[in-house]
């Protein structure tokens, strides 16, 4: 289920838009044993104003006197992040109104803060790292604490004058996750440098959270509301949440981000926020130098402060996760508390083990344990425990319970007693493996089935009482299985020469037990026939599975993702238990003789129904672990486990006829192209960064440093330079990479038919492309059928104001209409200001016969709530002669104008939209795939291609900007080319572009391109590129233009897509080999991956 931040960050995402967060973090110091500026406890005192003195009261005449404990913890602080420590610090005045401070000012630092910069390195729950970079963090002194009755406000200055760092983070956090991991982070971190006891309760540690939007790419900030006092980090998560809805409402019903500066404070009671005042800015307080502390010195403290950089939080956590599989939950177990990781990693320096230990550690040891065992203590119980042969995390914990309880505990006889030996495990492991009744679970686990080992291992665990560990035990059920799957039967003495079918049998692993042949098959599965019969043939297989029946063993072979049935008896292969080596997914090669089949064997299911194999010779090539899944089923296995083991999950045969299909389409590209004329080219991978639309995926250069290669998005300038040489028809199946977050139909790397021609028109290319798809899906899925073999042509301004979006899926009907003029005079509030703001009033068609399917809960509430997803805050709907409050406010006049544009009809529904033009398109598109989806309005067997044409050549950004629609090097149309060149009428200016849609999708996308160089100079310009700018970016392309280009044009195919739909999957990784999961990991090879200091320092690349 996705979570509450994962749908925000999604929808921020699909409008463009990004948080910017940053954070004032107090850190009460806990560790001195005085106040900041008087000798009173610094500590918590239950009874109120019994710990307080003339200064932190600041009565007539006191000064107060700095404690350098409290700096030097500072120092520390600012060591372990590497901030910068001057060499001299100061105190200032911040005057503001304080009831909680009888002074009405805050000795605080501000000129000269105790640290500038820093870095707070940060790990994310999927173990990926980040840094926050830091301003500043200074000392200051907290006011006291109010308590407030109904017959008044408490004060209790038992907290005033306590000790605080205020450690204030840049502008750079840009995900809500991102924000709680550093609030952990910094957390972890002054707890383990017991700066402070970080108790959030007695808030020790409570952050002010600021929060604006903007959008993406944008450098500027937009204005921030804060929210003050976040002592919770379930709290801090709910607070970020609502502000950022909040805002984003805000953006969708206004037009524009948040004007005015909010202090906003969290209400746990009404679990929302509530605002408390407009944030104050530096200019409303009145800040002077205290005059009551000097200057202070730094100079040398550094070299009174001892830290140790390897028991960090974050440096146990990367130790952790680099060198175990532990989960990010597990791992903060250690990083939360460093004491434990002092412990695990002294003992994992004797033992040399550290997931095993972690493991341990996790399972048997309470907090008591660390401080009263040392490292050598346990080490020594490990080792002997080893010696025995057990790593029991039951009998561990058993043990150092009874030791730091302080009773007299003799634990060596303890473990003779009590540990399980090897020898005993490996006996109690064989009788529950050779017990009659666990053979169905042995069936179930030589059929595929490894989930089944679990039973095994609880029926050992309950024979041996618990005390031998899980992990032993299964693998020495592992082990034995493999021996007894695998090995001949022990109930008969049989020796090689007593067989001549036998070739190779399987102790444990020996050359001498496999077959090695300079041939392997004679013949593949499929060129088998009738004609055969009587021939002996040599064919190699996987085992797919096997069916013992005593005397009978049925064999499936699966070969090219064909299965053929074979059957063994003992009239053929007399010794039977010669073949209990067979596993699944184990390769053989095998000698037959083709024999008919018997009458009343035939299936006619199979393809070889008439004929059977005979085995001669039975030869073992290779042998199968148990598997991690069952192949027939990996389909419904989740989705990490099968990309790990990717290479399985390709022996599925619907997975794999994924893989084959895309063979076969792209087969056909290659030779329809080829007999078109064109010829394939490769272009480079490496090349030069551009200003296209995603962000590029980079490389640095060995041999220039400091200099980059970029992966291609797509071959685009290079196919043009291509049409400058004299080639006159190209493609390639070019490989493509875009640093882009995968999503369903998205991955960081995907493949696309790239084309370009010489001397072409727009009409040309259509023809060439919507041939070729016609050859594929006629040819390849002759079952599916084709809306319009005459592919529509759409413009771009009928998909938008029909469909709401520029890839329109029309195989159903539930068409749209934008009515706001005809509500130009409505007093219909929610109509009007809308229209008053420049926003649009859209109304969604739902024909009579869908209609009349609708029950009110599912508009009322079901569409509502779907459209709040998409940010539209309010989903109207009217039926067509029926009466409801909307009508009454419209009136007959506009209802009739209404009806008379949307061509609605008696009972038909009329769902309306109103708020800024994207959003509401967003909306009503999403609303009709909806209402498509859940009526079943197509057929998943039908194929709706259109072509959309016509569009703009450039939209605005919202800083009011223009920038292009697909690239920059597409060429306007003809009647446009004086407008680009003399810089006019840009909105209007109509692009030689079109998209190839299917069922909704878009699978493919071109342009002919502008060849002379003024006017992709006129494109620049018109996005303000200075001449400079314009050199730097595509001076290459424009240099290359004056060596006069011959008209051309092409576009490209997204081969990903294209399968996707035709194979009907759901994600295009189904249909890729070896793909990224859906947060962009090779699980299989472990990529991204960290690198050594040695390939950095070689690539030029330097870690901070």
């Amino acid at each position: 289920m996705t979570s509450k931040i994962e749908q925000i960050q999604s929808q921020l995402d699909s409008l463009g838009i990004e948080p910017v967060i940053w954070l004032e973090t107090h850190v009460t110091i806990t560790s001195t044993d005085s106040k900041l500026f008087c000798s009173c406890k610094n500590q918590e005192w239950a009874l109120p104003n019994t710990c307080i003195c003339p200064i932190c009261t600041w009565q007539m005449g006191v000064l107060p006197l700095l404690n350098k404990q409290v700096v030097k913890e500072a120092v520390k602080l600012a060591l372990a992040i590497k901030s910068e420590v001057p060499e001299v610090i100061s105190f200032d005045r911040k005057h503001y109104y304080y009831p909680d401070l009888p002074k009405w000012f805050q000795i605080t630092q501000y000129e000269h803060p105790v640290a500038i910069g820093g870095t707070v390195d940060c790990y994310r729950e999927d173990k990926t790292s980040f840094a926050v970079h830091l301003d500043h963090f200074h000392i200051e002194e907290d006011p006291a604490k109010l308590t407030h009755t109904k017959t008044g406000t408490l004060i209790d200055y038992n907290r005033s004058g306590k000790p605080l760092l205020e450690i204030v983070t840049q502008p750079d956090i840009y995900s809500i996750s991102d924000a709680l991991s550093y609030m952990n982070a910094l957390h972890k971190l002054v707890k383990a440098l017991k700066i402070s006891d970080g108790d959030m309760e007695k808030w020790q540690f409570k952050s002010d959270i600021s929060i604006s939007l903007r959008k993406k790419w944008d450098t500027g900030l937009n204005p921030r509301t804060e929210i003050k006092n976040m002592n919770s980090f379930k709290f801090a998560q709910e607070a970020i949440l609502q502000e950022i809805e909040s805002q984003l409402k805000y953006r969708t019903e206004k037009w524009e981000f948040k004007k005015d500066q909010l202090t906003v404070r969290w209400d746990e009671s009404k679990w929302k926020l509530e605002v408390m005042r407009k944030k104050e800015n530096v200019s409303d307080y009145r800040i002077m130098p205290e005059p009551d502390i000097p200057f202070i010195s730094l100079k040398g403290i550094e070299q009174e402060i001892e830290l140790s950089r390897e028991i960090l939080p974050f440096e146990i956590e990367k130790n952790l996760i680099q060198n175990t599989n532990l989960t990010f939950k597990e791992i903060q177990y250690f990083s939360e508390n460093i004491q434990r990781a002092k412990l695990l990693f002294a003992v994992n320096v004797q033992i040399d083990d550290l997931q095993y230990l972690a493991k341990l550690f996790l399972n048997a040891f309470t907090d008591e344990v660390y401080g009263k065992l040392s490292a050598t203590d346990i080490v020594e119980i490990i080792q002997e425990m080893q010696k025995r042969g057990n790593r029991s995390s039951t009998v561990l914990k058993s043990i150092v319970q009874q030791l730091v309880s302080g009773s007299s505990f003799d634990w060596r006889n303890y473990l003779d007693q009590s540990v399980i030996s090897a020898e005993k495990l490996v006996e109690t492991v064989e009788k529950v493996l050779w017990d009659p009744s666990n053979q169905k679970v042995l069936d179930d686990i030589k059929s595929g089935n490894t989930g089944a080992i679990g039973a095994l291992v609880g029926k050992v665990k309950e024979i041996l009482w618990n005390l031998a560990d899980w992990s032993q035990i299964k693998q020495s059920i592992l082990e034995r299985l493999e021996w007894k799957l695998t090995s001949i039967s022990t109930t008969k003495e049989v020796s090689k020469k007593d067989s001549n079918h036998l070739e190779a049998h399987v102790n444990n692993f020996s050359l001498d037990d496999f077959y090695f042949s300079d041939s392997y098959r004679s013949h593949k599965l499929k060129d088998l026939n009738e004609s055969f019969c009587g021939q002996e043939v040599m064919l190699a297989w996987w085992i797919q599975s096997i069916r013992d029946h005593g005397d009978l063993l049925f064999i499936d072979l699966r070969e090219d993702g064909e299965v053929f049935q074979v059957k063994i008896s003992k009239d053929s292969f007399w010794d039977m238990d010669q073949l209990s080596w067979l596993t699944c997914e184990s390769v053989i090669s095998c000698k037959w003789v083709i024999i008919e089949r018997n009458a009343d064997d035939i299936n006619e299911k199979l393809r070889t129904w008439t004929i059977e194999l005979n085995c001669q010779k039975l030869y073992l090539l290779s042998r199968s672990n148990l598997l991690p899944f069952e192949i027939l089923t990996s389909h419904k296995v989740n989705e990490a486990k099968r990309m790990k083991y990717r290479f399985l999950d390709l022996r599925n045969n619907k997975i794999r006829e994924n893989i084959f299909k895309r063979h076969e389409i792209i087969k056909i590209m290659r030779n329809s192209l080829n007999d078109k004329g064109f010829i394939e080219v490769e272009t480079p991978i490496m090349g030069k960064a551009s200003d296209e639309w995603s962000r590029e995926f980079i490389v640095p250069s060995r041999l220039y440093p400091g200099q980059f290669y970029v992966l291609p998005q797509a071959p685009q300038q290079l196919k043009q330079l291509l049409m400058g040489s004299g080639v006159d028809k190209y493609y390639q199946l070019a490989r493509c990479f875009r640093d882009e977050d995968p999503k369903w139909d998205r991955q960081p790397e995907f493949t696309q038919l790239d084309m370009e021609l010489a001397f072409t028109n727009k009409e040309e290319i259509i023809s060439i492309i919507s041939e070729l798809l016609l050859k594929i899906t006629r040819e390849l899925y002759p079952n599916m059928k084709i809306q319009n073999t005459n592919f529509p042509k759409i413009d771009y301004a009928d998909a938008m104001e029909f469909y709401g979006c520029d890839k329109p899926d029309i195989r159903y009907s539930l068409k749209m209409r934008t009515i706001t003029d005809v509500l130009q005079d409505t007093e219909f509030s929610i109509f009007k200001q809308v229209i008053d703001n420049w926003g649009i009033v859209k109304a969604l068609i739902v024909e009579k016969d869908v209609a009349d399917r609708f029950a009110k809960k599912y508009l009322d509430e079901k569409l509502r709530s779907f459209s709040i997803e998409w940010w539209l805050w309010w989903l109207a709907n009217i039926r067509i002669w029926e009466q409801n409050f909307i009508t009454d406010k419209l009136g007959n006049t506009i209802l009739n104008n209404i009806i008379q544009k949307t061509w609605a009809q008696k009972w038909d529904i009329l769902l309306f939209g109103a708020g800024v033009e994207k959003v509401v398109n967003k909306a009503l598109d999403a609303v009709r795939q909806k209402i498509a989806t859940d009526f079943s309005l197509y057929d998943d067997n039908e194929l709706a291609f259109c072509w959309v044409v016509n569009f703009p050549m450039f939209e605005k950004t919202d800083e009011w900007n223009w920038k292009f629609t697909h690239n920059p090097f597409s060429m306007p149309q003809k009647e446009f080319i004086p407008d680009l060149l003399e810089q006019r009428n840009i909105e209007n200016i109509l692009a030689e572009q079109y998209d190839i849609v299917l069922n909704g999708n878009e699978i493919g996308g071109g342009s002919i391109r502008a060849h002379i160089p003024e006017i992709l100079e006129g494109t620049y310009k018109v996005m303000w590129y200075s001449d400079e700018e314009m050199q730097k970016s595509v001076g290459h392309m424009l240099d290359a233009f004056r060596y006069w280009f011959p008209p051309h044009g092409g576009i490209a195919l997204w081969v990903d897509r294209l399968v996707m739909i035709l194979q009907q999957k759901k994600t295009i990784r189904e249909v890729i080999a070896f793909p990224k999961t859906w947060d962009g990991k090779d699980l299989m090879m472990n990529s991204p991956s960290f690198i050594s200091e040695e390939k950095k320092k070689e690539a030029n690349i330097r870690s901070i």
